[in-house]
C-alpha cells in the first residue's frame, strides 16, 4: 500500500483517512463507555490513541493515578524510616554492649586495684570512686616520706609568710641540707643528720643568707645550711656563706 501524502488532502480526507488507520470505537479507561475516536493525533502504530471519552474522564483518570503516586511515595518513606529506625535500634544496641563492657572493664580494674595490699600496714587498699587508691588511710599515708617531705615544706613556707617574707616558696629543709652536704655554709663544721632538732651546736638548722627582715626570700639561692652556733652568732644580719672560714658580719 503506497504512503498517503497527507499535504494536498483536505481536512475532511485526512480525517477520514486518520479514522481508516485506527479502530473506531473503544472502550474508556476511567468509566467504561463506548466511544468514538476522531482526533487526529490518533496513530496505533506509534501507540498513542484515544484512551478516555472526555476530558473529565481523563482528569479523574489522572488525579487516581497523582494519588496511586502519592501512596507509593508515603509507603516508601515510611518503609524507608522503618529501615533507619531499625538501624538506629541495633546501632543503640551496640553501642550500650560497648558501654556495658567498658563499664566491666572498670570495674574489674578498680577491684583488682582495692584488692593491693598497702605498703605501710599491708591491708588491701579498698575501693575509691575517683583515683586510685595507694593506700589504706590517711593514717598510713601520713607515715611516707612524700607526706613527710611535703609537710615540712609547707610549714617551712608558712613560717616563712608569718614572719613577713614576700616570697616565700614550698622547700623543704631536708633537701636544702643534703644540698649542702650537712656542713655549715659558715664556718664549714659538719653538722650530722642525727643532731637535727637538737640543742648541740653542731646541729643543723636552716639559715637564709639575706635575712627576712632584710627583704631576704624564702628560695633555693637564700637558704642554706648552718651549725646552731653560727646561726645564733648571725641572728639577723647578712652573711655571705664561705666554708672553711666565717665572713664578717655586716
Amino acid at each position: 500500500m503506497a504512503e498517503i501524502n497527507y499535504k494536498h488532502l483536505t481536512r475532511e480526507q485526512y480525517r477520514n483517512s486518520v479514522q481508516s488507520n485506527a479502530k473506531h470505537n473503544f472502550t474508556c479507561m476511567c468509566c467504561g463507555v463506548a466511544a468514538k475516536r476522531d482526533l487526529s493525533s490518533t496513530n496505533v502504530k506509534k501507540g498513542y490513541f484515544n484512551k478516555y471519552c472526555s476530558r473529565a474522564c481523563k482528569a479523574v483518570a489522572y488525579e487516581r493515578i497523582r494519588k496511586e503516586i502519592f501512596f507509593l511515595r508515603g509507603l516508601a518513606v515510611r518503609r524507608k524510616s522503618t529501615a533507619v529506625s531499625e538501624a538506629q535500634a541495633i546501632r543503640d544496641k551496640t553501642r550500650s554492649v560497648k558501654v556495658l563492657a567498658k563499664a566491666i572493664a572498670v570495674l574489674a580494674l578498680r577491684q583488682s586495684r582495692a584488692s593491693r595490699p598497702c605498703p605501710i600496714c599491708g591491708k588491701a587498699v579498698g575501693h575509691s570512686l575517683t583515683r586510685p587508691k595507694d593506700f589504706c588511710s590517711n593514717k598510713c599515708r601520713r607515715q611516707t616520706d612524700a607526706h613527710k617531705a611535703s609537710h615540712r615544706a609547707a610549714k617551712s613556707r608558712r613560717e616563712a609568710i608569718e614572719r613577713g617574707c614576700k616570697e616565700a616558696r614550698s622547700i623543704d629543709p631536708i633537701k636544702v641540707l643534703e644540698r649542702d652536704g650537712w656542713k655549715c655554709q659558715i664556718c664549714g663544721v659538719s653538722t650530722p643528720q642525727r643532731l637535727r632538732g637538737t640543742y648541740s651546736r653542731r646541729a643543723p638548722e636552716l639559715d637564709h643568707v639575706v635575712p627576712i627582715s632584710k627583704g631576704g626570700l624564702h628560695t633555693w639561692s637564700n637558704l642554706q645550711c648552718a651549725c646552731r652556733e653560727c646561726n645564733g652568732a648571725k641572728s639577723n644580719k647578712s652573711c655571705a656563706g664561705q666554708v672553711g672560714m666565717f665572713t664578717a658580719l655586716l
